[in-house]
């Protein structure tokens, strides 16, 4: 229900507009593990993808580590 049309995304909706959000991320494995043509074959990054997705179309404000 939080990502409703009209409420979370749409043209009437703008709840999520501006909100920040920050991902972590523990893997308990090593980063090489996360490569291409590695244990996992994908990186992190392409794990995360759908929820960065829903961000971006919510509007939201993406935070990042300094």
């Amino acid at each position: 229900m939080v990502l409703e049309h009209g409420w979370a995304y749409g043209s009437k909706g703008h709840a999520l507009d501006s909100k920040e959000v920050l991902v972590a991320v523990s893997t308990g494995a090593h980063l090489a593990d996360y490569q291409l043509g590695s244990k996992q074959n994908h990186t992190i990054n392409e794990y995360l993808l759908p929820l960065f997705s829903t961000f971006t179309s919510t509007r939201m404000k993406i935070l990042k580590l300094a």
